[in-house]
Formats: structure tokens, sequence, C-alpha cells
């Protein structure tokens, strides 16, 4: 169920994020870009593992994408997860969205309502358009389901960080 959901956040070109990324790096991904589009999807992980894991934003989403996936390593959501939580610790909003998703389904995690409606928060507050009102929507849908306490503790958390709790 979850997978339909996230197949529309796909591999981005634009950055999502104002991230100053070494030339290399950002060379890898492109590359790793390419890959994906031509269909080779494990050489686009193995251009995008390295950046990854020096803190490249992009392309830990789209690492994040290819474990969901499963497409050129086996799916593994608990990965998918790791690896978007690492984008969207660094900003990456549509990281942000798909970990608010996962966690909101317990998707390979465990379901953690408070973290999904915060990062469900986090990413309507730095996206545009529809994926946007997504975010609004799942925090709607989100508050709606949480008990009062986690309603609580998900207000305290995000007035501790500095973002404002919206409904």
């Amino acid at each position: 169920m979850i997978r339909r959901s996230l197949a529309v956040l796909a591999v981005v070109t634009a950055p999502a994020t104002a991230q100053t990324v070494p030339r290399d790096d950002a060379l890898a991904f492109d590359r790793g870009l390419e890959a994906y589009f031509a269909g080779d999807h494990h050489a686009s992980w193995f251009f995008w593992l390295g950046p990854a894991e020096r803190g490249y934003a992009e392309a830990q989403f789209a690492l994040g994408n290819l474990y969901l996936r499963g497409e050129g390593v086996p799916a593994d959501p608990g990965l998918a997860a790791r690896w978007f939580a690492r984008a969207a610790d660094l900003g990456h909003a549509e990281a942000k969205l798909n970990l608010a998703l996962m966690l909101d389904a317990g998707d390979g995690i465990p379901r953690d309502r408070v973290a999904a409606y915060i990062h469900a928060i986090r990413a309507a507050a730095s996206i545009d358009g529809e994926d946007r009102r997504r975010a609004r929507d799942l925090a709607q849908g989100i508050a709606r389901r949480m008990t009062p306490e986690e309603a609580e503790r998900a207000r305290r958390l995000l007035m501790e960080s500095g973002t404002p709790a919206r409904r």
C-alpha cells in the first residue's frame, strides 16, 4: 500500500536542498541519474552510494527510493527509511514526506504517529505544490488518529525544535 503512495515521489533531477556538494559527488550523482533513466538501477546504486555516505541529501533520497522499490537492490523498507531519515535530517523535503508516510503506515519500520506527524509538518513547511497539499493532508489525518498524549508530545517536540504545530 505505501509503495503506491511513494511511487509519485520519484528520483528528481533538481536538488531539493540548498546543499553545497563536492564536484565529484555531483558528477557521480548525475551519472547515477543517467544510469537510472537508462534502466540500470544497480549502476545508479553504485554511483549514488559514495555521495550518500558522504552526506549528499539528494543521493540519500535516491538510495531510499531504490531500497523502497527494490530497484537494482533487494527491497528493504527499513534501509529505505534510514536513507530517507538521513536526507530529511539535511532538509530534503521529499525525504521528510516519504519518511512520514512510512512511519504512519509502519512500512518496514515501527509505526510512530508522533514522528510521522512531525515529519509531515516539516515536509509541508519546506515543499511546494501538490506535495505540500499531500503533506498537509497526511499531517491532518495523523492528527485525527493521535491520542491526546501523542498530540501533546508532538506539540512539545515541535515547539522545542522551533517548528510551529499546525492542525
